[in-house]
């Protein structure tokens, strides 16, 4: 809530929809918020994809790329599970993102293996018909490697 010269206004919202009740509420359907299997995923405006494992750790590489002038297209927290095959899946959601232009990885974390983040990113390096620029910032287990 926020206090302003008109009154108190509601400044941020979150809805919960229950899958089982869209068949009564078919106006919720199309809403681009969704939950991409393993992952929490949130489509925006802008052209820069932000892919993050954790939510403050998302928020934060969102923030700081708003900040400085550039358009968040993406949310998606990875969460924990930043092996080789959700780094891949990761990716490729967001290149299936027609605005997104460019690709921020940011992944922190003491126990995620840095190799396997690595793998998945040059698996879809080599595999994808689309490209991006990926901006990347690595910290965990092996980095040095």
């Amino acid at each position: 809530m926020v206090l302003t010269p008109d009154g108190l206004i509601a400044a941020d919202a979150k809805l919960e929809i229950d899958d089982d009740s869209l068949w009564r509420h078919k106006e919720f359907a199309g809403l681009e918020e969704a939950k991409k299997g393993e992952f929490a995923y949130v489509t925006l405006e802008g052209d820069i994809a932000v892919i993050g494992n954790g939510a403050g750790l998302t928020l934060t590489g969102m923030d700081m790329i708003n900040l400085y002038g550039g358009k968040t297209a993406t949310f998606l927290d990875i969460g924990s599970g930043a092996s080789k095959q959700n780094i891949t899946r990761a990716i490729n959601l967001v290149l299936s993102e027609p605005n997104v232009k460019v690709i921020f990885l940011n992944v922190l974390n003491g126990i995620i293996r840095v190799y396997d983040v690595v793998n998945g990113v040059i698996d879809v390096l080599n595999s994808s018909k689309r490209k991006a620029p990926l901006v990347i910032r690595l910290t965990g287990t092996n980095e040095e490697e």
